[in-house]
């Protein structure tokens, strides 16, 4: 099999393309044979071991990716739960098989490659609607952008709701969840035709966020939203600040650096600052994700096609990635 692998920190150069057999799925876990790996900024502090990612070496980079189960290990298949019965109560998945259409997350061994191993909790069934290079795209944006918005941010309801980078990854996946729950949504790109995707998605409006007055036009236009979405807290936490409304609460999905902010606009409308991570998301809301994904799609929603890249470019992609190519859209590698 083709896979990627990083045997020392350092540039995008460190991922090499090496021959390998492929692994068996131990006790509990699946063999996919995958079609496409999902890029996500995260792969590039781990290829360059910094952000405080520091794996084990070698390994092979990527947590997302689809493809089709391959073989299943020793207790890999548990009896589903049966509909509407709790996460909390066991595995509510439905048992896989052999050939099934599939998309993976927190791959154990990496989806950079042709094969990735995967706990059996952490496949989920790829809807027919969707194609492997949109399947290997949505855990990560996807189950990120619900977590920010529904888990942590609660958010209700005809909220207003501002996203930033929302033509990037888990922008886009934030616009989908909008339309879904009924929010009313804005957004910001970098580009004037990532303002016109962010448009084309549904947003009521998005500004480029590389004008210097857009914070100005923005308050003008729609005054404060109840939440905001944060890819770049570095850059945007102190002017999020006055666009909270009451009880208002900023989500910080990305940081690259550090911020000074003024604590006190937070306190007259008793806002919050909160972090997000999708590695805290439980079993349950994993599944749960999984399962209001498919609602959503089965009541319209769409999945825009992610810019898809051979395996052997996994290199040229981090560099994209890098140079913040990703608010361009989400990125795939074609691992066929």
């Amino acid at each position: 099999m083709k896979r990627i692998v990083v045997r020392s920190y350092g540039s995008p150069d460190q991922l090499t393309l090496e021959d390998s057999q492929p692994p068996s799925p131990g006790p509990g876990q699946v063999l996919v044979h995958l079609s496409a790996a999902g890029v996500n900024p995260v792969d590039t502090y781990r290829r360059a071991g910094t952000q405080g990612y520091t794996p084990d070496l070698p390994f092979t980079p990527g947590f997302e990716g689809a493809g089709v189960v391959a073989a299943v290990g020793a207790d890999g298949q548990p009896v589903s739960a049966g509909q509407g019965t709790p996460a909390a109560k066991g595995n509510p998945a439905p048992a896989l098989v052999v050939g099934q259409r599939v998309y993976v997350g927190w791959s154990v061994s990496g989806t950079y490659g042709q094969w990735c191993i995967a706990d059996r909790s952490q496949v989920f069934a790829l809807p027919p609607s969707l194609s492997f290079f949109q399947g290997a795209g949505l855990f990560v944006p996807y189950f990120t952008a619900y977590r920010g918005m529904v888990f942590r941010g609660g958010v209700q309801k005809g909220a207003k709701v501002l996203i930033h980078g929302a033509s990037g990854g888990v922008g886009s996946a934030a616009l989908f969840w909008a339309s879904y729950l009924g929010l009313l949504a804005w957004g910001t790109a970098g580009s004037s035709e990532g303002v016109q995707r962010v448009l084309n998605q549904g947003a009521l409006g998005c500004w480029n966020h590389r004008y210097p007055g857009y914070w100005v036009i923005m308050a003008r236009e729609v005054g404060r939203f109840d939440l905001i979405l944060e890819m770049n807290a570095h850059t945007n936490l102190q002017g999020d600040l006055g666009l909270l409304s009451p009880a208002g609460r900023v989500m910080v999905v990305g940081s690259r650096g550090d911020i000074a902010i003024t604590p006190r606009r937070l306190m007259g409308i008793e806002g919050d600052i909160r972090g997000v991570v999708l590695a805290k998301n439980t079993g349950e809301e994993n599944h749960l994700t999984a399962v209001e994904l498919e609602r959503a799609l089965e009541q319209g929603g769409h999945i825009p096609e992610p810019r898809v890249f051979p395996l052997s470019q996994a290199s040229e992609v981090h560099r994209l990635v890098e140079s913040g190519e990703a608010s361009s859209g989400k990125m795939v590698l074609d691992c066929r």
